[in-house]
């Protein structure tokens, strides 16, 4: 919005209160000059290591969708507790992600990786099963097949590549950092505009036309968040690109770039900023609310059960077997550590007498 012929956003937080703060201007001349962000790589197997890299951040999207949907299993994911076994629904989905990763590390970097090495890791064989290595494996075929991944790992050369799985953070909502990882980051040269580039493998590409897919992928929290870190870093709005990637017999491809007017951002970052205050009453110092839980998203009707399902309605069996939990093994480690401190003190005492 403008106030006095200058850009501003109400989105941060001083304790409850909401307050405008001035957008700062990227010049034209400064985003045409932007170099690319290459990671500090020296071989095929660093490259390979951080394209397996899980690129889940504390307080992204997934976190706060989370904490949204329920409270609870929120809190339990911060407490350290998890399931032992990802959803095998999401390994392909994984896998090429992390193909990709290569292909565009190794552009950045000029190290020789091609996405085909990772299958030689071993952490690959541990994780994921030899079906979804297959599949993965023929989905990457022919996504090199559809893109030239020689020139700019598969865009084309009207873009310059500037950044994979970049982390950026923003400590603008002040109670806790906003922060996400890009997939792709790119540069159109004809007119220097930003691109964010994200990935999505579906069973099947959506059956309606560009415009109408662009007009609610706009709406998702994933790119309106990720839009507003790109304007806290850049001081540029980017266009946002969905690579989608169908698992059919015959693998399809489409990209549906789309631009994400200023006032939607403003109004997720004024949403995130009014979300924090109700989550810092329930987990601050004052916990003024209660951290509920949500029943309707224990096993809705249609998707699948929520993953802290077992925990939260399961026996100590399915707990032990299906989950870890760290912070139990640390709450052990402190008792244990209190009892051993406690009984050098009763030795302590007994000797003094």
């Amino acid at each position: 919005m403008k106030v006095n012929g200058k850009t501003v956003r109400a989105t941060r937080i001083q304790g409850t209160k909401i307050r405008l703060v001035i957008v700062p201007a990227q010049p034209a001349e400064t985003l045409k000059a932007l170099k690319p962000i290459v990671p500090n790589l020296t071989d095929t197997r660093d490259v390979v290591e951080l394209a397996l890299t899980s690129t889940v951040t504390a307080h992204g999207n997934s976190a706060v969708s989370e904490w949204l949907r329920c409270p609870t299993a929120h809190a339990l994911r911060t407490q350290g507790i998890y399931g032992k076994v990802s959803p095998d629904w999401s390994q392909i989905g994984t896998l090429v992600h992390s193909g990709l990763a290569i292909e565009g590390m190794a552009a950045l970097t000029g190290i020789d990786a091609q996405w085909q090495d990772m299958f030689d890791s071993p952490a690959i064989r541990q994780r994921y099963s030899i079906e979804n290595i297959a599949e993965s494996n023929r989905l990457l075929r022919a996504y090199e097949t559809e893109y030239d991944l020689e020139i700019c790992a598969g865009y084309g050369s009207e873009y310059k590549l500037i950044a994979i799985e970049h982390f950026l953070s923003s400590d603008h909502f002040g109670t806790e950092p906003y922060t996400a990882r890009v997939d792709t980051l790119l540069q159109h040269r004809p007119t220097s505009a930003l691109v964010v580039v994200d990935t999505k493998t579906r069973a099947s590409m959506p059956r309606i036309p560009d415009a109408e897919l662009a007009a609610k992928l706009v709406t998702r929290p994933q790119f309106l968040g990720l839009a507003f870190l790109i304007r806290e870093t850049f001081g540029q709005l980017p266009i946002v690109m969905v690579n989608f990637i169908s698992k059919t017999a015959i693998p399809n491809f489409r990209r549906v770039p789309f631009a994400i007017a200023p006032q939607l951002v403003d109004a997720w970052a004024e949403n995130h900023a009014a979300a924090l205050v109700v989550k810092q009453a329930m987990t601050g110092k004052s916990k003024s609310l209660p951290v509920y839980k949500n029943f309707n998203e224990c096993a809705p009707d249609i998707g699948t059960p929520c993953w802290a399902f077992g925990w939260c309605h399961g026996d100590d069996k399915t707990r032990a077997e299906e989950y870890n939990c760290p912070s139990k093994q640390v709450q052990k480690k402190r008792k244990q550590e209190k009892a051993n401190h406690a009984g050098q003190e009763h030795d302590t005492k007994a000797r003094r007498s």
